[in-house]
């Protein structure tokens, strides 16, 4: 018990640097990106368009001169959706107008080449003004209708499509690791998938028109919470330790205060 009492601050203050660490990392990157953001003079308004849940999809699409190709056409593209997936007409509706049920089959990416590539479907969604929800049309799903209405949907659960994807192309998820590396993030399936979503939020940054939140970092991210949830249990176990190593102490010192005076007695 001793031993475990030494070595345990040890593990504690570890896991404590790593907690304030990984805390201050995305303090540092979401002031970087607040710091670095500039609005360029007479930029297309893309803040009050999506606003009013009118974004002008010609004017995005055009800031991509290039085809945009964040995953290829020659990966595996339909999959089984995790989830059921709900789109909304407003982000404050309660019921959604259009959903896609767990275990329907689903096409990752529609193979509709418009001049940018972009088709505004499926994972190819756009920043809204609240963090956390996204604007894009439904993903085209096996022997149903296509639904070409821009509908809000919540980001959490393009992730977790964006997961089942990422298994099903290990290639994939390897090229994408590499890049969220040598972005400075941990190469995590969560990180991954996030960064894959938000390729347009990112054009929309470097252009100087319009700073998604769904680009800043969550200071209370799973890595964070898993370091400070064992940091706890150090913490828990260190000071149980410490007061159970204490009351032996004071029941060894009781015991001999008590052969001591019986001691005296016999005499």
């Amino acid at each position: 018990m001793k031993r475990l009492i030494k070595i345990l601050p040890y593990f504690l203050i570890f896991s404590t640097i790593v907690t304030v660490g990984l805390i201050s990392r995305c303090l540092y990157i979401n002031f970087k990106l607040l710091n670095e953001f500039t609005q360029k003079e007479n930029a297309y308004s893309y803040a009050e368009a999506v606003g009013r849940g009118e974004p002008d999809l010609n004017t995005i699409s055009d800031l991509f001169t290039d085809i945009v190709a964040m995953i290829g056409y020659d990966y595996k593209n339909d999959i089984i959706s995790p989830i059921t997936i709900s789109y909304y007409a407003n982000i404050n509706d309660d019921t959604p107008v259009y959903s896609i049920e767990k275990g329907d089959t689903i096409y990752f990416k529609t193979n509709n080449r418009t001049r940018s590539g972009i088709t505004y479907q499926g994972i190819e969604s756009l920043p809204t003004i609240e963090s956390g929800w996204r604007l894009a049309k439904p993903f085209a799903v096996l022997s149903k209708e296509k639904n070409d209405a821009l509908l809000y949907v919540k980001l959490d659960e393009l992730i977790h499509v964006t997961y089942v994807w990422i298994e099903e192309n290990p290639k994939a998820m390897i090229y994408l690791q590499r890049i969220v590396m040598d972005r400075g993030m941990l190469p995590t399936k969560y990180n991954v998938s996030k960064y894959m979503l938000l390729f347009i939020d990112r054009t929309l940054y470097s252009e100087g028109i319009f700073l998604s939140q769904d680009l800043l970092s969550s200071v209370l991210s799973i890595a964070t919470i898993i370091s400070l949830f064992i940091s706890v249990i150090l913490l828990v176990l260190f000071l149980l330790a410490k007061h159970k190593i204490s009351s032996e102490t004071n029941d060894d010192k009781s015991m001999s205060k008590i052969e001591s005076i019986f001691g005296k007695v016999s005499l």
